[in-house]
């Protein structure tokens, strides 16, 4: 199966990611609601076939550096912060962080007003993919565990709070300022975990059914043509990324 499974538990989530030579597994839990060995037996109960490695057990908080930019040191990457690993944001915001940098990046004596833009910049993005992740554990109907109870009544951001009652109320979700995780992102976690809207734009009454069904048609067609056109998925790995190019490389 090459995609990544994010299977939910009663503590928090597991994830399995097929690789080219093994599959890669993990677990996600919550203390407060599961311990370290019966993490580590459930981990290696759902494996299939043989543990390769010793699991790594690693221990985080999530959050971030209120100045990312201070004087000379400038944090990227984990130094500057860590988010829950449900959506692995990490490389992105490293490589947003570089590139930020080298846009702002003096010529001569450090400007407090590029570094002020850089903090800003870097915290918007943070608090955006928090809201994001936030919105996984909210939006879930499960009432079989006390986590999952928790995660279903927790208060969240006003800026969350804001984006399900806008696509709630009717369908609208508005991406701002170029943040990472795009309207049809909001729209399938949403839809998915059972939040739907209330009501339709209404630019959708303008249209015939006749039209409309045109119009979805031409969609359906170009996706069709676009996935003809497409590799099978370990033909495409084979040619751009096996083992032996990767290897010579």
């Amino acid at each position: 199966m090459p995609y990544t499974r994010a299977i939910a538990h009663d503590a928090g989530w597991q994830w399995r990611i097929p690789l080219q030579s093994r599959v890669g597994n993990g677990i996600v839990y919550c203390s407060r609601y599961l311990d370290q060995d019966t993490a580590m037996e459930r981990l290696l109960g759902n494996i299939e076939g043989e543990v390769l490695t010793k699991p790594n057990i690693l221990r985080f908080g999530a959050g971030m550096r209120k100045k990312q930019w201070h004087r000379n040191c400038v944090a990227i990457g984990l130094s500057g912060g860590f988010m829950e690993p449900l959506e692995s944001t990490s490389i992105h915001l490293i490589q947003r962080a570089v590139l930020r940098l080298i846009r702002m990046l003096p010529l001569g004596k450090t400007s407090e007003r590029d570094v002020a833009e850089f903090n800003d910049q870097q915290i918007t993005d943070m608090l955006q993919i928090r809201d994001f992740l936030i919105l996984h554990y909210k939006a879930t109907e499960r009432t079989d565990s006390e986590f999952w109870r928790y995660c279903k009544s927790m208060p969240i951001p006003d800026t969350l709070e804001q984006k399900i009652e806008l696509f709630r109320e009717a369908g609208l979700v508005f991406r701002k300022n170029e943040e990472l995780f795009v309207e049809n992102s909001w729209v399938q976690v949403m839809m998915g975990q059972g939040i739907m809207p209330q009501t339709h734009h209404p630019i959708a009454e303008k249209l015939t059914n006749e039209e409309l069904a045109r119009f979805l048609a031409t969609i359906r067609d170009t996706v069709a043509k676009t996935v003809k056109s497409l590799p099978e998925h370990a033909a495409y790995v084979s040619r751009y990324c096996g083992i032996a190019r990767a290897a010579a490389a």
